[in-house]
């Protein structure tokens, strides 16, 4: 079971991390804009704009992906299943929460 320092912590910590998710699907919704055919650039350098586009694209889904767990996880903050694992209803340990604030289930059970 949290502490309420604990808990504070771990609300502080996934405030943080959502305001740092928002700012990177910005800057990453940037580089994931298409590359105009008429754009002047090389044939290579075509090639490698539209490889590091496709790495950027994923890179944004995962971001977008973060940011709507960790506001699941604000959401249910203050709630009984908070920090619950939702296999084992288990409590998952500060540790755990502090480096994955929007995690739901505790390492065992993520293990299997």
């Amino acid at each position: 079971m949290l502490t309420a320092k604990e808990k504070s912590q771990i609300k502080s910590l996934m405030e943080e991390k959502l305001a740092e998710a928002k700012s990177e699907v910005e800057a990453l919704s940037e580089a994931t804009k298409s590359i105009a055919p008429d754009n002047a650039i090389g044939r290579v350098s075509r090639m490698d704009a539209i490889g590091n586009k496709a790495v950027n694209d994923m890179a944004l889904k995962k971001a977008k992906n973060k940011i709507q767990r960790l506001e699941y996880a604000l959401s249910q903050f203050g709630t009984m299943e908070f920090g619950v694992c939702l296999e084992c209803y288990q409590d998952i340990s500060f540790k755990r929460l502090s480096a994955m604030p929007e995690i739901e289930t505790c390492m065992q059970c993520a293990a299997r």
